[in-house]
């Protein structure tokens, strides 16, 4: 049997070895996707190692709730905290010494790639297609709220959204989760109508396309992971409930969804007595010959 290190163990060697070869800190989105590749490196060295992890919106997350790794704030910006130190390990030197060597190697991929290039890497083996669609789409999301960059492509990069769009609905894996096909479409309305609005709003697109992502990736999280339970999931995330906080996510999206019928139907009556306005003076005319 391999040697085993804990999640902290390991935490304890990547931050000491960070701290030996880099200057500052691991971010702890970087953290994140490092463990996800360091995992295959210790595997690849015979240690066995527990890192917890499961799918969620952005890439892989470790799960380290009920733990002693947490993230905290400092005057340069978050870093990750560990209770355990090089000290507290109690695996052999030559252990210790395969797991540095695998957590050296994750680390020269996160600084050679950056953090965009080793998240491209991960998305490779994402699950499903429809996370890497979303992740495009959710960055010409983004474009379209830089007012900076929006002006560069025209028309607040509404074309682009649109078409990114239909494209993860066409993709969105509805034989795997039949039961998020009816969301996917009042979704799928609400967007469309967001993004033929007069007055384009590229922070609310934002916001509803975040909460429909979130909506699916709870599900994903408890289906694609390694072991992580629905509960360590409610921990990590910090949700009492996730069946609770998804079905209030379905009642914000049902009930935008609702509002703009209702003003569909007020513009439709305005234009309809419009209309009639304008017509019924037309109809009084006495024609004579």
């Amino acid at each position: 049997m391999s040697p085993q290190l804990s999640l902290e163990e390991i935490t304890a060697i990547l931050l000491n070895e960070h701290q030996s070869t880099y200057s500052g800190s691991i971010p702890p989105k970087a953290f994140n996707k490092v463990l996800y590749f360091a995992a295959k490196e210790l595997e690849d060295e015979n240690v066995t190692a527990d890192i917890p992890y499961f799918w969620y919106m952005y890439g892989t997350e470790v799960k380290t709730a009920n733990t002693g790794i947490r993230t905290i704030s400092t005057g340069s910006g978050q870093r990750i905290q560990c209770d355990t130190s090089i000290e507290d390990i109690q695996a052999s030197h030559g252990t210790v010494r395969k797991a540095r060597k695998a957590l050296s190697r994750s680390l020269d991929k996160y600084y050679r790639k950056n953090l965009e290039g080793i998240t491209d890497e991960m998305y490779e083996e994402a699950p499903y297609d429809v996370q890497r669609i979303y992740r495009e789409l959710d960055t010409q999301i983004e474009v379209a709220a830089d007012s900076s960059q929006a002006t560069l492509f025209g028309d607040n990069n509404r074309k682009q959204i649109r078409r990114n769009l239909l494209e993860f609905v066409q993709a969105f894996p509805t034989a795997d989760f039949p039961a998020y096909e009816d969301d996917l479409m009042i979704w799928y309305r609400v967007m469309r109508a967001e993004l033929n609005d007069n007055d384009f709003d590229a922070e609310e697109v934002d916001r509803l396309a975040t909460k429909f992502w979130r909506l699916f990736c709870l599900e994903l999280a408890c289906r694609e992971n390694n072991g992580v339970s629905r509960k360590e999931i409610e921990a990590e995330r910090d949700i009492s409930d996730i069946e609770a906080e998804k079905e209030a996510m379905r009642a914000d999206l049902l009930e935008r969804e609702r509002t703009n019928a209702r003003q569909n139907a007020r513009d439709s009556e305005t234009a309809l007595q419009a209309a009639e306005a304008f017509v019924v003076p037309f109809l009084d005319i006495e024609v004579t010959g």
